[in-house]
């Protein structure tokens, strides 16, 4: 994991940020990928294939001499429970035939259970706020995009773990060609059986995909709940001034922006240095040379 981000900004935003001591987390709303925390749940499987697979599993948790591992988080272990103290009065070999009505069900049971986990899902993902950084400093196409077409700066931040601040717990996104899928049949399974909590990390790693297409950002992403009484959208959290530690100004930045910046950098910002981005004449590429 890197230990510095980079976040490309604008020039009036790092003012904001320099004279708050506050920076915005973002609910995926506000992003500008209209796939982004909104990409379907679905499974790599069809229910009609797992059917018997999960039988087997479900008669082997219900008739084992010792409880299974039940996860206590699964919605379904406390039913599971009651029915292995049910399934004392009926013989094991006689499970399959009582229990027709399971195997017919299951498929919409399963089908239901999906819906109403990506019904969870897109009801709560808004509720997330989200610190977008990249693990590069030198893009020209990030320059472009987000610090205003190289006339903004880009911020470096530290993840510093004694201070546990939010970088040292962050996602890296993932890139890919395909839309993902959320859990697969063993899992799935497992979930049904009381074996497996829908853990939150599933839901991160779908929501943490991003198509190929913006490879180039690098991008990592730290990740909060919206607290009460926060506005909807976003967040204007305080961080630490520790946690920055660099400012580059982007290589058309206004000389009258850089200058009020640079002035700004005393006090509890006197240890950030600055840098200016300068095109390589024979390369497309910038380089950095230190001011500050």
């Amino acid at each position: 994991m890197p230990a510095e981000f980079y976040k490309y900004t604008t020039v009036g935003t790092a003012k904001l940020i320099f004279e708050t001591c506050r920076i915005r987390w973002s609910a995926p709303s506000k992003f500008n990928d209209p796939f982004d925390f909104a990409i379907p749940l679905t499974v790599p499987f069809e229910f009609s294939e797992v059917l018997e697979p999960f039988l087997r599993k479900y008669e082997e948790v219900l008739y084992a001499t010792d409880e299974p591992p039940f996860v206590a988080e699964n919605q379904f272990t406390p039913m599971l429970r009651e029915l292995r103290h049910e399934m004392r009065k009926l013989p094991r070999h006689r499970f399959r035939a009582e229990n027709g009505d399971l195997l017919a069900g299951a498929v919409s049971t399963f089908e239901n259970l999906l819906a109403l986990e990506a019904k969870r899902w897109s009801q709560e993902a808004e509720e997330f706020r989200l610190l977008c950084v990249s693990q590069h400093h030198d893009s020209i196409l990030m320059w472009s995009h987000y610090s205003d077409y190289h006339r903004g700066v880009v911020l470096r931040l530290r993840a510093i773990e004694a201070l546990d601040t939010p970088l040292c717990a962050a996602y890296p996104v993932r890139y890919s060609e395909t839309i993902p899928t959320w859990v697969t049949k063993e899992q799935w399974i497992d979930t049904a059986c009381g074996l497996r909590a829908m853990d939150v990390a599933d839901f991160y790693a779908h929501a943490l995909t991003k198509h190929i297409g913006w490879a180039y950002e690098k991008e990592w992403r730290a990740i909060s709940e919206r607290k009460p009484g926060e506005l909807p959208g976003f967040a204007d959290a305080l961080f630490y001034p520790e946690e920055i530690d660099a400012v580059y100004f982007g290589c058309r930045v206004d000389p009258k922006d850089r200058a009020i910046l640079l002035s700004m950098l005393t006090g509890q910002w006197s240890h950030v240095c600055a840098y200016d981005a300068v095109p390589i004449p024979k390369a497309f590429a910038l380089e950095f040379r230190k001011v500050k």
